[in-house]
């Protein structure tokens, strides 16, 4: 009787025991738990507040303008009907498909053949209706088109110091907007046969500039391009400067009222030409002007070269005769 109490007494503190440890392990995971979700609600917190910092990052870092789709990038190498333009005003000027550091441009080179004298204006015309379609003519409203500009020559400053810089690069958009001015029943002017927008860049510090250019919609509300127009046109002149520098032209765009970009059916793939490799080398001072192409540099070397091998070779017939 004594041992089943003794027993008894033994299951119940032991009973005693588990209940008490039961009780603390309870403790502990509810502890634990709290403190699970509260670094669960830190972490998301520092998480959201991080996500803010690098959202705000982000947007804060400036944009790269996408090129519109329709977009002229000379990608298929084509003049896009571009011609230099040779009235009594315009400089002596070649246009060409370049691959500058990999992408093509249409570059304009003046071929200025009296050094002492600053250039004329290069012009380049290029043919709209062909582009775009004569029953799209009407609706041209402006354009956009990204400059580089590259010197291949020195600029003088009055003091007689050196530069190799791109200087001022000014000129115009302009277009023949009609074939003729169109007047009224009264003899009102209401449709001009020219608009010009003029553009104003400078650098006198690189010797390599990249400049975009959008102009704005014609001067007048009148000032349209006339609708159905076979004979309209888009003129890209720079203004003459005393420094050598070519300019090139890439992703030119053409806008509608709206300001939508106006799809281009020019046949560029049956009309390409070939590319001509630049090596995008700015003019060093006191060194030669580039006229920008490596093909004539090749030309030069292989000249060089020439002359070289075929001194070498009088060289040598010369001392074996001595001999």
């Amino acid at each position: 009787m004594k041992l089943k109490k003794a027993l008894a007494l033994i299951c119940a503190l032991a009973s005693v025991g588990v209940f008490t440890a039961c009780g603390s392990d309870s403790s502990s995971t509810a502890d634990s738990s709290s403190s699970s979700e509260a670094e669960t609600t830190t972490e998301a917190t520092t998480t959201e507040e991080t996500s803010a910092a690098e959202t705000t990052t982000t947007a804060a870092e400036p944009e790269t303008a996408a090129i519109d789709e329709n977009a002229i990038t000379f990608d298929i190498p084509s003049l896009y009907t571009a011609e230099p333009m040779n009235d009594d005003g315009a400089a002596p000027t070649t246009v060409e498909v370049v691959s500058l550091n990999g992408d093509n441009k249409l570059r304009v080179h003046v071929d200025r053949e009296d050094e002492t004298k600053d250039f004329l204006v290069p012009k380049v015309l290029i043919h709209l209706p062909e582009l775009i379609g004569v029953d799209k003519t009407g609706e041209i409203d402006h354009f956009s088109v990204d400059f580089t500009c590259i010197s291949r020559g020195p600029f003088i400053g009055d003091d007689g110091t050196e530069m190799s810089v791109v200087g001022n690069f000014l000129g115009t958009l302009g277009g023949n907007i009609a074939s003729e001015k169109v007047k009224d029943d009264d003899g009102n002017l209401v449709q001009n046969d020219w608009a010009q927008n003029d553009f104003s860049f400078n650098d006198w510090e690189n010797a390599v500039t990249n400049w975009h250019f959008e102009t704005s919609a014609p001067l007048l509300p009148t000032n349209n391009y006339a609708a159905n127009d076979e004979g309209v046109n888009l003129l890209i002149m720079r203004w003459g400067q005393p420094n050598a520098v070519d300019f090139y032209i890439d992703n030119l765009t053409i806008y509608d009222h709206d300001g939508k970009s106006i799809p281009i059916i020019y046949d560029a793939e049956a009309n390409t030409v070939d590319v001509i490799e630049d090596d995008g080398k700015p003019y060093e001072v006191g060194g030669a002007a580039d006229a920008g192409s490596t093909e004539s540099t090749a030309e030069e070397s292989e000249d060089s070269s020439a002359a070289e091998s075929s001194e070498a070779d009088s060289t040598e017939a010369a001392e074996s005769s001595e001999e």
